[in-house]
């Protein structure tokens, strides 16, 4: 059996995809709760290719039984077997299960580089914006940015020098970037190489002319006690969950948390 493990967005299903095609396999999908039951109808007919496998298993008392019952199933059948992963779940199980014993094979969907996310984003529209440099000052290789300290009850403006790296590392290659090359560097680096967060990111900053500085990215500034982790590190594990699940950690508070 081979494992394609790739995190939320990434692309684990256009890897599967392929897999379909390429073995004229049976594909299942499994759904929050499912269980092992549609995996095992399937098996038996010729190759299949199984994707959110995270559904197998949850973090309470008895939540490993379908998974186990998953493995028993590949050490029993002859023919190809795909299985897709979310990477925190398969991190997870990896430590508590042993689950990379059970797959002779691993394929990582990976980080997409910025020339290879450019091509594939601006592949998808008709038109193509025009990418300016930025105005003066925006391409300095040092900001300077101001912190408000406390100390012994007086409040305190510190300037801080902040490296603007994605120009120090353009410098570095080439003294005179291209704007298109600098813009998909930095959105590449805002979505850590997620081909799905990359695109949403472009979504929201697409226009008819678009500069380096002028690409934004959402922040949050979350504090999460260890129940909202705890939900949270679920929800990243299993991409979709079943209210009930999240209830049975959450304390009754769990519209709160969401």
């Amino acid at each position: 059996p081979l494992a394609v493990v790739g995190d939320p967005f990434a692309g684990r299903e256009v890897v599967l995809d392929h897999a379909v095609e390429r073995l004229d396999a049976t594909r299942v999908r499994l759904e929050p709760g499912d269980g092992v039951a549609p995996v095992r109808d399937a098996i038996g007919d010729g190759p299949v290719v199984v994707d959110d496998c995270q559904h197998l298993y949850r973090r309470v008392i008895d939540g490993f039984e379908p998974l186990e019952e998953f493995l028993g199933l590949l050490a029993t059948t002859e023919d190809p077997l795909v299985a897709g992963w979310n990477r925190y779940a398969w991190s997870y199980l990896e430590l508590v299960r042993e689950l990379d014993q059970s797959f002779g094979r691993r394929a990582d969907v990976g980080a997409v580089a910025a020339d290879q996310l450019a091509e594939l984003l601006l592949s998808r529209y008709d038109t193509v914006p025009e990418f300016a440099a930025n105005e003066t000052g925006h391409d300095r290789p040092f900001t300077v940015e101001r912190y408000g300290v406390d100390i012994r009850g007086s409040r305190f403006s510190v300037p801080i020098p902040t490296p603007n790296l994605s120009v120090i590392h353009w410098r570095r290659a080439d003294p005179t970037p291209e704007p298109r090359d600098v813009v998909f560097e930095r959105l590449a680096a805002a979505a850590d190489g997620n081909v799905g967060v990359a695109s949403a990111l472009w979504e929201v900053n697409r226009s008819d002319t678009i500069r380096p500085s002028e690409l934004t990215t959402p922040t949050i500034d979350l504090t999460l006690d260890r129940t909202e982790s705890f939900c949270l590190r679920i929800l990243l594990a299993k991409e979709r969950v079943q209210r009930a699940e999240l209830a049975a950690v959450a304390d009754g508070d769990l519209d709160r948390i969401l």
